[in-house]
């Protein structure tokens, strides 16, 4: 700082590159790690409410529906799938990039 508090010039052209060299490392960390709590909170909440639906429905009827639409697949998410896996299993999913999903598995009670 030069003595009336001014930053000269040549420091804050340094400190616009440094930040500038920060956020751009950030955005690559992020879009390497893509952190899904991030990027895909509603599609969880979503997806959540399907298996919500799924375990209601077990419950109610004794057997897992065929497909969403035995759930009365109205006000249902598009993006979110369910597939029944055998008569007690199932996985609901959503893509999170092209050929990459997020999936839960019934059998295990959690996302992989």
């Amino acid at each position: 700082m030069n003595r009336h508090g001014n930053i000269p010039r040549k420091q804050s052209f340094r400190l616009a590159i440094a930040a500038g060299v920060l956020i751009v490392m950030l955005c690559s960390w992020l879009e390497i790690r893509q952190p899904l709590w991030l990027f895909h909170r509603q599609d969880f909440r979503d997806a959540n409410l399907v298996i919500r639906r799924v375990e209601t429905f077990r419950n109610e009827k004794g057997r897992l529906p065929d497909s969403l639409e035995d759930l009365g697949a109205k006000n249902l998410p598009d993006q979110i799938y369910y597939q029944r896996v055998d008569a007690k299993d199932y996985q609901v999913w959503f893509s999170t990039a092209l050929g990459e999903s997020e999936i839960y598995e019934s059998a295990t009670k959690q996302w992989r």
